[in-house]
């Protein structure tokens, strides 16, 4: 009788006696990390716990990092030898009560980490860590299959950003029927590493000096070639931190839960992560998927001048077609020209104050005063008040634009590094000089200046990403089709995720239904939170959709949604 035999016999007789030691190896007894624990590396293992071989034979059977092997991790080795080598693992934790949206019962949250590989197709043993919480279903009879709700960005911070949104009003109408469950995707957030970038600049630290735009670019390029070098110098395998591996993250983590089947639910980039699940996963386990301001796998990212000129174009028709806002604001595209202009020529020095107090400062080009107005257009609370703000600051009143640039000193709660790693891997790849100068033509000057200073698309960055350890895939640049159902959102006002994108995807779902809502802007569910009262329309919508998801919802509240009522009028 061989010895591997004896040892082997040893080692399965007392398994049950011990149990398998928690740690972030998934497979304790892989030494070469092919995914599976085999008899010659038990023995390997059994050597180093007798001190005839050291630790660095095979790292894998010292998940506690001590530089010894136990006989727990050498009855780990052996139950995965036996069992096969688990894809991920899921290590429950006490629930931070930091991490309780308004009117949520604490013990109604499940908290933990879903440990798996940090790049899916490479074996090398690395593993992260995946922030997670459940929110448990509040009715007495819950469907078995959970909305998962997958953030955007890329590299929003999911649990700290999302999560609190739904409260207990708002949640009601889905929760009382499902769990929701979140998590911070790979890089974000509380999961670990986060790929955070103290070297790229904070939107309100940007806008404190006086730059062009190209000038702006040049910077923003330079410091995120610096976050790049730092977290490639501590280790971290910037190639897995993509769509493809997030999709196959919430298939570990729905298995690690114990949800066979699971509804998703994507706003703005969660949206092309769902996209890639609905792509890359059994189907048969995706029960739905709503797509809210979506992102298809198959659009460029070319700027947002053409579409932040869209949206104004539609300000400007609204208002000319409102009786009051006309009279008002009558020439509201030459105000807003001729305002471009003058603050180009002569930017103010302004001192918002940030939510938590303190001041800074912001010097207000014509350039950044578009790219700002950009990211209001993302508001149906902010939309009425458009033609107001400009006609105010024309008239050379800076008293409400330096009150709304207090929020840009607000926390940003996402990830540069997970951003740019998912970009660096499946956007920008994509994206040539010649794409961009087709997506601007026709496009007023002022807003492809405005937007010149996109640092995403600066020349210094696109090399960058060269350096990022990017592995392009052709399919993720393709459109997803797909026979499970899917409801998709749009807001008319959009200017990060067009109506016409979320129409190219559902032209690819054949079992979709598309809603936009009028004067609505960027990720629509968000936009109707209502803290009392009845659910709001686009709850009623998805709410109804969750529930039978092969029929059509009533759509009759989106029809009924009024032009914006603008401010001032």
């Amino acid at each position: 009788m061989s010895g591997r035999f004896i040892i082997s016999v040893a080692l399965v007789a007392i398994l049950s006696a011990a149990p398998l030691l928690a740690s972030d190896v998934i497979c304790a007894g892989d030494c070469n990390y092919d995914g599976a624990a085999r008899m010659d590396e038990l023995v390997t293992g059994v050597n180093i716990a007798l001190g005839n071989r050291p630790i660095t034979a095979c790292a894998g059977f010292d998940p506690g990092g001590d530089g010894q092997v136990t006989v727990d991790e050498l009855l780990g080795g052996v139950r995965n030898a036996l069992d096969g080598c688990p894809r991920a693992r899921f290590e429950p934790a006490a629930c931070d009560p930091v991490l309780l949206p308004d009117g949520q019962d604490i013990a109604k949250l499940r908290c933990g980490a879903l440990i798996v590989p940090e790049n899916r197709r490479r074996q090398n043993g690395h593993t992260i860590r995946l922030a997670s919480v459940v929110l448990r279903a509040t009715g007495p009879h819950p469907s078995p299959d959970p909305l998962v709700v997958l953030s955007g960005g890329p590299g929003q911070w999911a649990l700290a950003s999302v999560l609190p949104v739904f409260t207990g009003d708002f949640a009601a109408p889905l929760q009382a029927k499902r769990d929701l469950v979140f998590f911070d995707q790979r890089g974000t957030g509380r999961t670990q590493p986060a790929l955070n970038c103290p070297e790229v600049l904070a939107q309100s630290d940007r806008y404190a000096e006086l730059l062009t735009p190209p000038e702006e670019a040049e910077r923003d390029a330079r410091n995120v070639v610096a976050c790049h070098d730092r977290l490639t110098a501590a280790g971290n395998d910037l190639a897995g931190y993509n769509s493809a591996a997030t999709a196959q993250d919430i298939a570990d983590l729905m298995t690690a839960l114990g949800y066979d089947r699971f509804n998703l639910y994507g706003l703005s980039y969660g949206t092309r992560v769902a996209l890639t699940a609905l792509r890359d996963l059994p189907n048969q386990r995706i029960r739905s998927a709503v797509l809210d301001s979506v992102v298809p796998l198959q659009v460029d990212f070319t700027g947002d001048a053409a579409a932040v000129s869209r949206s104004f174009d539609l300000l400007v028709a609204d208002c000319a077609a409102n009786a009051g806002c006309d009279r008002a604001y009558p020439n509201l595209r030459q105000t807003t020209a001729d305002l471009y202009d003058r603050l180009n020529a002569a930017p103010p020095t302004l001192q918002p104050m940030a939510p938590d107090g303190h001041l800074f400062t912001v010097v207000l080009t014509g350039d950044r005063l578009i790219r700002l107005a950009g990211n209001s257009l993302q508001s149906a609370a902010l939309i009425p008040f458009l033609p107001f703000f400009t006609n105010r600051l024309a008239s050379g009143d800076t008293t409400l634009v330096t009150g709304a640039l207090g929020q840009i000193g607000g926390p940003e709660l996402y990830s540069p590094g997970a951003q740019l790693s998912v970009l660096c891997n499946e956007e920008w790849p994509f994206v040539t000089p010649e794409k961009i100068a087709l997506a601007n033509q026709g496009v007023d000057a002022m807003f492809v200046r405005a937007y010149s200073a996109d640092a995403y698309l600066d020349d210094t960055l696109l090399a960058a990403c060269a350096q990022w350890g990017a592995a392009p895939d052709a399919l993720d640049n393709q459109s997803v089709s797909s026979e499970v159902p899917a409801l998709v959102f749009a807001g008319q006002y959009d200017t990060a995720t067009p109506p016409a994108w979320s129409q190219l995807a559902a032209a690819a779902l054949p079992h979709s239904f598309f809603f936009e809502f009028r004067g609505f802007g960027h990720v629509v569910l968000f936009q109707q939170t209502a803290p009392t009262g009845p659910p709001a329309c686009a709850m009623q919508v998805l709410a109804q959709f969750l529930d039978d998801p092969t029929h059509a919802p009533d759509g009759s509240c989106v029809a009924a949604i009024p032009p914006p009522a603008f401010i001032g009028s």
